[in-house]
């Protein structure tokens, strides 16, 4: 007895097989396009400083409507970029921009804890990711700052680092709250954020060092999970197919030994 419907069965199993396997090899190909990308990213930044703070010196600090803006030189093409952003706290948010676990330096300032809120996306280069700060001058003298963010990888590797961001005339009884985003680093999952404020090296007779605070937290590689599922998807389906021709002929072969 000849089975007519083999052929068109075994048609439709090829058709499948060729779909899954086109498939797993575009999901290959975006995956190495992907890793050209992070390849390319170095760390280098574009940064673009906003300070929500005008430069004459005040006895009580309040926010600047028109922001300054200092270009850098333009990154290369697939480096990460970034930008920084600061404006004044008013009085009654004071606590909760310093949080819990301030640190207060020789009672001249005090500087928050670093937090994090990470933004993934599919596509690499539009993963965002800011590093927010506060700092309190408890002096009675304005000063000027610096701060340094960067950002690493679990293994200590420098992905990207905004230098030299100017605190400028941080008044009496201010709290300012620094922000740093950074966008574009790709498909990294598990990361380090740092960062180191520099006030002057002495206020009102008081030596003052540097303060550091780090933070871990998760940027979660869509791009890299879906490339994953893809394959993963693919494989599964090529196996199902294999193994149900593998049952059909073996029924087959079962039906014509009988006959």
């Amino acid at each position: 007895m000849i089975d007519r419907a083999r052929p068109a069965r075994a048609r439709t199993r090829a058709a499948g097989i060729v779909i899954l396997l086109a498939v797993l090899g575009l999901s290959i190909a975006l995956a190495g396009r992907a890793a050209a990308v992070d390849e390319d990213s170095d760390g280098n930044l574009s940064v673009i400083v906003t300070d929500d703070q005008d430069s004459t010196p005040r006895p009580t600090p309040t926010p600047s409507t028109t922001p300054r803006v200092t270009p850098t030189t333009p990154p290369r093409a697939n480096a990460p970029t970034g930008g920084v952003g600061q404006a004044t706290v008013t009085p009654t948010g004071v606590g909760d921009a310093l949080g819990p676990d301030p640190v207060i330096v020789e009672g001249v300032y005090a500087m928050s804890g670093l937090t994090v809120s990470a933004s993934p996306s599919i596509a690499p280069a539009n993963s965002a990711v800011t590093l927010s700060f506060s700092v309190r001058n408890s002096s009675s003298t304005m000063f000027d700052a610096t701060a340094r963010v960067w950002i690493t990888s679990v293994f200590g590797t420098r992905l990207a680092s905004l230098e030299g961001i100017a605190i400028d005339g941080l008044a009496p009884d201010e709290t300012r709250r620094v922000s740093a985003t950074v966008w574009g680093l790709g498909q990294s999952a598990l990361l380090n954020g740092h960062v180191t404020f520099t006030p002057p090296a002495e206020i009102e007779g008081t030596a003052l060092s540097p303060v550091t605070r780090d933070t871990f937290f998760v940027l979660a590689p869509l791009f890299a999970l879906l490339i994953a599922g893809g394959v993963a998807g693919a494989a599964t389906g090529v196996w199902w197919l294999l193994k149900r021709s593998g049952g059909v002929l073996g029924v087959s072969a079962s039906t014509r030994a009988s006959v």
